[in-house]
């Protein structure tokens, strides 16, 4: 395997359309690194650049150590999957498997046990005769990721290969890749924009939007100390409750809502040190770090205006003053009922309105 590097790439269609502006960072050899974001942002267009599909106007790219830039995708030692699978429909199984050996001129009995390695990796050894036609969508994801591991890559590049599989088989399929890249210890570049796959498959995760980079680092990173607030709002399902106000003493306002603020916050506005002058703020706070807490007089009071089931816990949206809020709770309630709510503080995020940066608190 071997360490991606990428610095200061830069891509522009047209004259002004930037898909990729100014982006670096470093896959280490082994790790799996997912890009996240939204659809257009800019993601697939990266790993096509590390691919060698796409030429960068600007910034380098090295695989092991070596700059790649002027080399062709053939070359580059890389195997790429894509949302398609890309089969050929005249061949069997076996033979799309082994058609990247066959290219390569290896004996017969060499891809026959390359190719055979794959299949019982991944699961498949009784498709081998079978035609794409005959295959579920699961068993061609298999099929293009068995072509991918017979070259014995030093990166895979996968750009979302399970966003054309159902709910159920998407989720079983996410438990095998990170269990067969773990195994092989494979360099991969993932592409997704859906955070469930980003969060539970990946080591470290890149949140990007309109061609930049946002925040990179661990899952738990990304979750519990988003860096702006789009990754706030991008990352987490249900995602985070976000609430725009000003700061007023020791209360933050928005409308008719007030909360009294944390210490820390409100020094924050009230140093000499502090250069800021807004005190315009957002704050953040997920909708499991808010509980119904009926036994409190000093909560929130708040009306049931949506209740949705997810089985085990409930997606309750409140009407708290004028403005909406988020929670997950295991109590039942019912939709024009009256409960108080209670914030937990030391989960609370608070950014800059102005600049959509974290605050540093």
């Amino acid at each position: 395997m071997a360490e991606v590097v990428c610095e200061n790439l830069l891509k522009v269609f047209g004259k002004k359309a930037i898909a990729v502006d100014n982006v670096s960072f470093k896959v280490k050899d082994g790790e799996f690194l997912t890009l996240l974001g939204p659809s257009g942002c800019g993601k697939t267009t990266i790993l096509r650049l590390v691919a060698g599909l796409e030429t960068p106007d600007s910034g380098n790219i090295f695989i092991d150590g070596k700059l790649v830039n002027d080399i062709s995708p053939s070359k580059r030692d890389i195997a790429m999957v894509f949302q398609s699978y890309a089969l050929y429909p005249h061949m069997n199984v076996f033979k799309n498997i082994g058609i990247p050996l066959k290219i390569r001129k290896l004996n017969k009995d060499k891809i026959t046990e390359k190719v055979h390695s794959a299949v019982n990796l991944l699961g498949i050894s009784d498709l081998l005769q079978r035609m794409p036609k005959e295959l579920s969508g699961g068993q061609r994801q298999r099929v293009a990721l068995g072509r991918a591991i017979v070259r014995e890559p030093k990166v895979f590049l996968l750009d979302e290969p399970l966003s054309n599989l159902d709910a159920l088989l998407r989720e079983k399929t996410r438990g095998e890749l990170k269990e067969l890249f773990s195994r092989i210890g494979g360099t991969v570049v993932y592409v997704t924009h859906d955070q469930v796959e980003a969060m539970t498959m990946s080591d470290r995760v890149a949140v990007i939007n309109q061609g930049k980079i946002q925040q990179i680092g661990t899952p738990l990173e990304i979750y519990n100390s988003p860096k702006n607030i789009f990754v706030a709002n991008f990352v987490g399902s249900p995602r985070m409750n976000l609430i725009s106000g000003k700061v007023e003493g020791e209360w933050f306002r928005a409308g008719k809502f007030s909360l009294k603020l944390p210490d820390t916050v409100v020094r924050k506005f009230t140093s000499p040190q502090d250069s800021s002058n807004s005190k315009k703020i957002t704050i953040g706070i997920r909708p499991e770090d808010i509980y119904i807490d009926n036994s409190d007089s000093s909560c929130y009071p708040a009306i049931v205006n949506l209740v949705e089931p997810l089985g085990a816990q409930t997606l309750i949206f409140v009407k708290l003053e004028d403005i909406s809020i988020r929670l997950i709770s295991k109590s039942g309630v019912k939709v024009g009922e009256k409960i108080n709510i209670r914030f937990d503080l030391d989960k609370m995020h608070f950014f800059d309105t102005q600049t959509s940066e974290m605050m540093d608190i």
